[in-house]
C-alpha cells in the first residue's frame, strides 16, 4: 500500500536525507555477540540445526541485509500524525529518515541495523544513541498480498503518539536492550550504566540459538572434544537436551524437572512486558 502525501514533503525529506547522511553511522554492530553460533552444534547435530535454520527462532533477530529485509525501502514515504518517515536503500544498506511533527530541525537519519521477527510482521531496529537500539514505529506486514499484506503500517495507527509519550518509538517501552532483547537473542547481558544512561549490551548470539533452550553445553563440547563418555555411556548426563528456561545458561548442566503446564507456559513472558528484578537479568 503506497501512502500519498504532497510531493513537496517527499522532496524535502529526500534533500534532508542527503544532507544529514553520515557514513560513519554505518556501524557494523552496536552489540557484541560473543558466543559460538549454531555451526558448532551442527558438527554433530546437523539434522537438528537444519530444522532450526529458517525457523522463527533462527530469524527472531537478524543483521539487516538484502537477504533478511522483507519491507520495501525504495524511497517509501510514510506519514503518521505529522511525523514523516522516508525509507531508502543505498546498496545493501537500509535507512530511515524521520522528521518530528512541527519541528524545523533537520530530519534524523538512522541506519537500519537489524530486522526483528519474520512473520506475520517484521520490525526494524536503529541505533538512536551509541549502544541504544529502538524499534521504528512502522512495521512491514509480511503476509501475502491476497491476505492484506505486503504493506507498511504504523503500530499506533489512529492514535497520536508525540515525542515524550511512553508509547513513542524512542521511549523505553520501545527499547530493544531493556524490553525485547532477552527473548529474541541468546544469553543477554544488558550492561546498563545508570550514571551514564548508557548500554553496552552483549549477547552470545543475535537470534534464539541452541543455547537459548538447551544451555551453553560447555561441558558437552569439552567431553566430545576429549572423546570421553560418562559412566552410563550416555551423553544425557553431560548435556540437557530438553527445554530449559532461557536464562539458565550458567553453571553445570542439570537435568530439568518433569515437564508441567506451568513450566511450558513460561514462554508467555516473551509477549509480556518484562522487568528486570534480579542481577542475573542485567
Amino acid at each position: 500500500m503506497r501512502l500519498s502525501i504532497p510531493v513537496t514533503v517527499f522532496v524535502t525529506l529526500a534533500v534532508l536525507m542527503m544532507a544529514t547522511f553520515d557514513p560513519a553511522r554505518a556501524t557494523p554492530s552496536p552489540v557484541a555477540f560473543t558466543g559460538a553460533d549454531a555451526a558448532t552444534c551442527a558438527e554433530c547435530h546437523a539434522a537438528a540445526v537444519k530444522a532450526w535454520q529458517g525457523s522463527h527462532h533462527a530469524r527472531a533477530m537478524q543483521h539487516a541485509s538484502p537477504a533478511t529485509v522483507l519491507g520495501t525501502f525504495e524511497d517509501q514515504v510514510l506519514t503518521h500524525a505529522g511525523e514523516h518517515t522516508l525509507l531508502s536503500r543505498q546498496g545493501g544498506k537500509y535507512f530511515a529518515s524521520v522528521s518530528s511533527p512541527g519541528s524545523k530541525a533537520a530530519a534524523q537519519q538512522f541506519e537500519v541495523l537489524y530486522t526483528f521477527g519474520i512473520t506475520p510482521l517484521q520490525q526494524y531496529l536503529v541505533e538512536t544513541e551509541p549502544g541504544r537500539l529502538q524499534a521504528l514505529p512502522w512495521a512491514w506486514d509480511a503476509r501475502a498480498d491476497a491476505e492484506g499484506g505486503g504493506r507498511w503500517y504504523h503500530l499506533y495507527d489512529g492514535d497520536t503518539v508525540p515525542p515524550g509519550d511512553r508509547l513513542h518509538w524512542k521511549s523505553p517501552l520501545q527499547n530493544w536492550n531493556g524490553m525485547c532483547a532477552d527473548c529474541h537473542s541468546t544469553a543477554l547481558a544488558r550492561n546498563y550504566d545508570v550514571s551514564g544512561d548508557h548500554f553496552a549490551t552483549t549477547a552470545a548470539a543475535v537470534n534464539i540459538s541452541c543455547a537459548s533452550c538447551h544451555g551453553d553445553a560447555a561441558d558437552h563440547l569439552l567431553a566430545m572434544q576429549q572423546e570421553t563418555r560418562p559412566p552410563s555411556g550416555s551423553f544425557d548426563d553431560v548435556i540437557d537436551f530438553s527445554i530449559r528456561p532461557p536464562r539458565a545458561l550458567n553453571g553445570p548442566p542439570q537435568r530439568p524437572p518433569p515437564r508441567t503446564w506451568a513450566r511450558l507456559t513460561r514462554a508467555v513472558r516473551s509477549r509480556s512486558a518484562p522487568r528486570a528484578i534480579h542481577a542475573e537479568h542485567r
